[in-house]
């Protein structure tokens, strides 16, 4: 599908891909090894692993690449080879596979790989491969075997105590997935990466710049202590450190998202690279904006040194657009989807620093973005898959799953409103269809969660998570009543999802929960004599996003929880539940103070030094040390802070599906104090475009909808049906 060109010039993005054509990739032979271990994992446990690979001949050269959660030595036909060992202030050594050559060390028939892997705690494993040229000579997976305890290499038998090794999963397999830095051909083929130069360099000792482009340090040899340097690389990136010497040498690296991560709490500890003669060394990915490099204090020759960042991205085309008379709002909206786009790795994650993992409560919220912005299928489609299977864990369809999405009672209810959310906007029913006997599934097990009141009571006893703020906890009945409002969301999108199937009776028995959980949350939950459901917003605004409230309703909760002087703004929300809150705002007809929220809140952000939204943010917190607030763990790019963005354009602009893959579109601008509003909105038909300009107390423009395309367009209080292809001014 061809879409024209939106800009003529850089919108105010801070994303370097911008309207990048991806690269060509040059695709290194990858090793898929396996995570293998033994059958049972303990703390402080130490085994002995052996491998076995036959040849004809020997090759002109082969490397083996080998890691273990947590260190390793390596044996090849009893000649020790390397190993790994505790690093002060490097927790993951594991996260950096060391690589060897090792043609000097093979022979002619059976060459044996022994490996003393140790585990301090948590999860364990081993990788372990060898490659020729092309060819793949040994893999580690089930045909290794393994010993308790460390057995002096050597090539006697397997037999006795020997077990055939437990496979762990595979090389993408959580908690390893994502986090292993230059594994040959790791990373995922559809991701690109690109080289990011220093923007400018801060606290010096002993070191002197040559060149910001090339990212050149010269390092002195007169400092009487230690050559450091803080680089400043502009914004929030997501990739990792590369350090290259033309002398063999150790460097320290740590990275952080502000300045006060990097120097005193560096995420992942800090990173010893030993630097090889010319060859680029790397940190392991994360996500950051400063690096804290220090070289050895023994230096007795000058050094030049190249520090430079390593982006990997997700090729995406910016597809959606939005622009407004309020340029902190249009920085606004392009920091949303940056913000998003950087989520975008190997899966959606939660953030590309901390956890790096699958959330859906997190892709509910950043996937409307995403949606909304850059029109993604697959990798919507791919993260969306893995949570749903996850929680079945090999079960067919039709029987229940074993846990919760994510283990969290809510984030059930999210990939169901998440999978509504999506067919609604990419409309992909081959993929719906598929998800049928799961969506069931799904469904029959939240019900267990429900009392004989038809109450969310958390009987099966996970994480009822709602928010990160005071109040909100494990089984209390706080979080019980906005999980109950998600479920009564979750019900009716279901009964959207089963009619869209064609699937009639499963559409009319979600209807019917959904009636049967709002008429508990009536008659238990709501307060009488306030018309809320309780004096905080998180609660309230779960419950206009499930559509339970009624206007009188609205009314009490705006007074008493929404507007500007209400004490429960005192009450500690993140940027996820405030999105909702966002959203509560509009629909409750109160569209220019959420405006005004979206400017104070997520401006706010910005004004305190963001390039990207944080996981949690109060406008309190010291401005010259918001990351330190966080306790430095926190991420300062997270997926679930990207929602205003998509408010921006389903609810400003006005433009939200209602049908599958806007078939049917809902455009309702609501400019508020804005004099003008104009955007595009990616759909799988093509863009629908809008301008608005309001003059005199009316809004005129122009609208155009692509074929296949019917619109209900509401503006200056009068409504009517439009099929496209149609290109008309407004007013019609």
């Amino acid at each position: 599908m061809h879409y024209p060109p939106i800009y003529h010039h850089r919108p105010p993005t801070m994303d370097p891909t911008y309207a990048l054509k991806p690269p060509k990739i040059h695709v290194v032979p990858r090793l898929n090894a396996q995570w293998i271990w033994a059958a049972k994992v303990r703390d402080k446990q130490t085994l002995t692993f052996r491998g076995k690979c036959t040849l004809t001949s020997i090759p002109e050269d082969a490397t083996c690449f080998i890691t273990a959660d947590d260190y390793f030595t390596l044996y090849i036909n009893g000649k020790k080879i390397g190993e790994t060992s505790v690093e002060p202030g490097n927790a993951f050594v594991w996260q950096q596979p060391r690589h060897y050559n090792i043609h000097q060390y093979l022979k002619r028939g059976v060459n044996t790989f022994t490996v003393v892997a140790k585990n301090d705690t948590g999860a364990a494993g081993l990788l372990c491969g060898v490659i020729s040229g092309n060819r793949t000579l040994l893999t580690t997976d089930s045909s290794w075997k393994v010993h308790e305890g460390i057995d002096i290499p050597s090539e006697q038998s397997d037999a006795g105590s020997w077990v055939n090794a437990t496979v762990e999963g595979t090389l993408m397999t959580t908690p390893w997935d994502g986090s292993l830095s230059g594994w040959p051909g790791l990373s995922a083929k559809y991701l690109n990466k690109m080289n990011w130069y220093p923007h400018k360099y801060l606290q010096m000792e002993g070191i002197k710049p040559i060149s910001l482009k090339d990212g050149i340090l010269q390092v002195t040899n007169n400092s009487p202590s230690k050559h450091t340097v803080l680089i400043d690389f502009g914004q929030e990136v997501a990739g990792r450190i590369l350090v290259s010497a033309p002398t063999g040498t150790n460097v320290l690296v740590g990275t952080g998202e502000s300045i006060g991560e990097a120097l005193n709490a560096p995420w992942g500890g800090v990173h010893n690279l030993t630097v090889h003669n010319g060859v680029q060394t790397t940190t392991p990915w994360s996500a950051f904006r400063y690096a804290n490099v220090t070289f050895p204090s023994n230096t007795t020759v000058a050094l030049k040194a190249s520090v430079i960042a390593q982006l990997k991205y997700y090729p995406v085309n910016y597809l959606g657009s939005f622009r407004c008379s309020s340029p902190l709002l249009n920085k606004i909206w392009y920091t949303g989807a940056y913000t998003a786009h950087l989520c975008m790795q190997e899966d959606i994650w939660d953030a590309p620093k901390r956890d790096r993992v699958r959330w859906m409560g997190d892709l509910q919220v950043s996937g409307r973005v995403i949606d909304d912005v850059y029109l993604d299928k697959f990798l919507m489609e791919q993260t969306m898959t893995k949570l749903r299977d996850a929680a079945q864990d090999g079960r067919p369809p039709l029987e229940n799953p074993v846990k919760h999405v994510n283990d969290v009672c809510g984030y059930s209810a999210a990939w169901v409103v998440g999978l509504a959310d999506f067919t609604k906007r990419v409309g992909d029913l081959k993929y719906l269809n598929k998800q049928h006997d799961l969506l069931i599934s799904m469904l029959r097990y939240m019900r267990t969660d429900l009392n004989s009141k038809d109450l969310f009571t958390d009987l099966t006893k996970t994480w009822n998570f709602v928010d990160w703020s005071p109040g909100f906890v494990q089984y209390s009945s706080l979080s019980r009543t906005a999980t109950q409002m998600y479920y009564i969301r979750a019900y009716k999108d279901a009964a959207f999802l089963f009619n869209v199937m064609h699937d009639k009776v499963n559409a009319r028995k979600c209807e019917v929960w959904a009636q049967k959980l709002t008429t508990a949350a009536k008659k238990y939950l709501l307060d009488g004599n306030t018309n809320t459901f309780s004096d905080r917003r998180q609660d309230n605004a779960m419950a206009v996003f499930a559509g339970v409230t009624t206007p009188t309703e609205n009314s009490a909760i705006y007074q008493r929880d929404f507007q500007q002087d209400s004490p429960a703004w005192n009450q500690v929300a993140t940027p996820y539940f405030n999105n909702y809150v966002l959203y509560a705002m509009s629909d409750m007809g109160h569209s220019n103070s959420a405006l005004k929220f979206a400017k104070g809140y997520w401006g706010g952000m910005l004004d305190d030094g963001a390039t990207t939204f944080w996981e949690s943010y109060n406008p309190l917190w010291p401005k010259d040390h918001p990351h330190k607030a966080m306790q430095y763990s926190g991420s300062m790019c997270h997926g679930w802070a990207a929602g205003v963005t998509a408010w921006l354009t389903e609810r400003v602009l006005g433009v939200e599906s209602t049908g599958i893959g806007y078939a049917r579109t809902t455009i309702a601008p609501d400019l508020c104090n804005l004099k003008w509003v104009k955007g595009d909105v990616p759909t799988p038909r093509g863009l629908i475009q809008v301008s608005i300009t309001r003059s005199g107390g009316k809004e005129t423009g122009y609208v155009i909808i692509p074929a296949g395309v019917t619109v209900d367009l509401k503006l200056n209080g009068h409504e009517q049906t439009v099929i496209g292809p149609s290109r008309f001014a407004l007013p019609k």
